[in-house]
């Protein structure tokens, strides 16, 4: 485990290889046979939709090819980026139209569109990987605040960050000892009754990962500096902080950004194939936790293999295609939707004309349509980028979200070993998903109030070291001065 090894030391930053071991061929070939039969079935169930299909299955392709690259080379938030457009534009959509579940399919032009906007978003996340130059084998030069190794610090700068987290977990706790170990609808419910909208974001995307993510840094600055009592103490902070984050009562993307960047934080970042079990995993079990775990009565979810990815959760394309239908017969949003995203912060209540995201906004036109009764509904970038500029829209602001993704991690790439730069894409590698599955309001603002989290970890641990550095200054002043004894307004140099 990279982050619990050895002592506090900052190793050279390993060079960026492909590496494609067995297992990754195995679960290539798995991946790849899925999407093919996929295929075949959509194809013969499907005949009047057969260019599209292959478009889709084109694109399936191109995503395997990324995926198996970014494990290779260790690039976490691209293997989820690669694993999405796998799923969400080539397996998913391939099943849902063998299923005739939306009734836009029928619609071929329209179809056959939506199919081609998928592509370039694709190609462009293939062209950031292939084209990445090797990492250097040492961080740069005289690291600033966000690329210095936390390790750095001894456990006595962990002091303040102790204690403010154990506050924090212990005022959740008590928060949500009601509906601790119940479910996400119960959570949801006093959420409502109890903070504003603001309120809620503040809590399940900065507190909440906070409280985990000082608990999880602080164990493994005193593990990896030996000292016992450091590491008990971040310990049962851990496993409080943990249960306040359980997957019983919080959202499924959530528990597994959290899940990640455990994962990720403690086994090395580059360790991107972790990300692919964890999403597979998630997957395969998501009928259980949609009939179990998120309302107070349950329901039956059953879905073979053939038709799993024919559901609602996997819905980017047909969405895709009813934003076409609407920014022909309604216009576009002139960016309303990405502006009131990245304005996130500002509240509804001083900005009331904010925009929406693409799903709230069509939500009475899909409900007549498509039959929804809610609007947490995909909206990946493409359907993002044409909802506030169209076909342009459509092919620019994909490509902002592949060079955003390209940027966090060179800034990894480039930081020291357990930097808050790296913990950052480890925290983000799976809110990435919500990123690309939409919508943009959600995932944007996870992403930075998550990364914030990260950065306010490491402001407290650097106060500590500050405010440690300061009393041994003092004691050392105190110690080498002579005493003054402002009787006599002289020095006094008695002992």
């Amino acid at each position: 485990m990279a982050a619990l090894s050895g002592r506090a030391a900052v190793p050279k930053i390993q060079p960026t290889a492909t590496i494609v071991s067995l297992t990754d061929f195995v679960l290539g070939f798995s991946l790849g046979s899925y999407l093919i039969w996929s295929f075949i079935v959509s194809s013969g169930q499907a005949e009047f939709a057969l260019l599209s299909e292959l478009v889709l299955a084109v694109n399936g392709g191109l995503a395997l090819t990324g995926l198996l690259i970014s494990m290779g080379r260790g690039f976490p938030l691209f293997t989820v980026f690669f694993l999405f457009n796998l799923i969400f534009h080539g397996i998913a959509p391939l099943q849902q139209i063998a299923e005739k579940t939306s009734p836009i399919f029928n619609d071929t032009d329209i179809l056959l569109e939506a199919s081609l906007l998928c592509v370039p978003f694709t190609i462009a996340g293939l062209i950031a990987v292939v084209q990445r130059a090797p990492a250097p084998l040492r961080p740069v030069a005289s690291p600033r605040f966000l690329s210095g190794s936390l390790l750095r610090f001894r456990p006595r700068s962990t002091l303040v960050l102790f204690v403010v987290a154990a506050a924090i977990t212990a005022a959740l706790l008590v928060y949500y000892l009601p509906v601790l170990l119940t479910n996400r609808q119960a959570l949801s419910d006093q959420l409502a009754d109890d903070a504003s909208k603001t309120g809620v974001i503040v809590l399940n995307g900065f507190l909440s990962p906070f409280v985990l993510a000082a608990a999880l840094i602080g164990l493994v600055i005193n593990y990896r500096w030996s000292s016992d009592l450091g590491t008990a103490a971040f310990g049962v902070l851990a496993v409080a902080a943990v249960l306040v984050n359980n997957p019983l009562i919080h959202a499924r993307y959530q528990s597994s950004a959290l899940l990640g960047f455990m994962l990720l934080s403690i086994f090395g970042w580059r360790r991107s194939r972790l990300l692919v079990y964890v999403v597979l995993a998630a997957i395969s079990v998501s009928p259980i936790f949609n009939s179990i775990f998120r309302y107070n009565s349950y329901k039956v979810d059953q879905r073979t293999l053939q038709n799993f990815f024919a559901h609602m959760d996997y819905d980017a394309l047909n969405i895709l295609c009813y934003t076409l239908v609407w920014v022909r017969e309604q216009g576009i949003s002139f960016g309303a939707n990405l502006f009131g995203a990245l304005l996130f912060f500002v509240p509804r209540s001083v900005w009331s004309d904010k925009g929406e995201h693409p799903t709230l906004t069509m939500f009475s036109y899909l409900k007549e349509y498509q039959g929804y009764g809610t609007d947490n509904l995909s909206s990946p970038p493409p359907v993002e980028g044409y909802f506030a500029f169209g076909l342009l829209g459509a092919l620019i602001f994909p490509l902002l979200v592949v060079a955003t993704l390209d940027w966090l991690e060179r800034r990894a790439t480039v930081s020291e070993e357990f930097s808050p730069w790296q913990l950052i894409v480890c925290m983000s590698a799976m809110l990435a998903l919500i990123v690309l599955r939409g919508p943009f309001q959600v995932g944007f603002s996870e992403i930075v109030l998550h990364s914030l989290a990260i950065v306010a970890v490491a402001l407290l641990i650097s106060k500590g070291a500050s405010a440690n550095a300061l009393r041994r200054r003092h004691r050392a002043s105190t110690q080498a001065a002579p005493n003054y004894d402002s009787s006599k307004h002289r020095l006094n140099l008695l002992p």
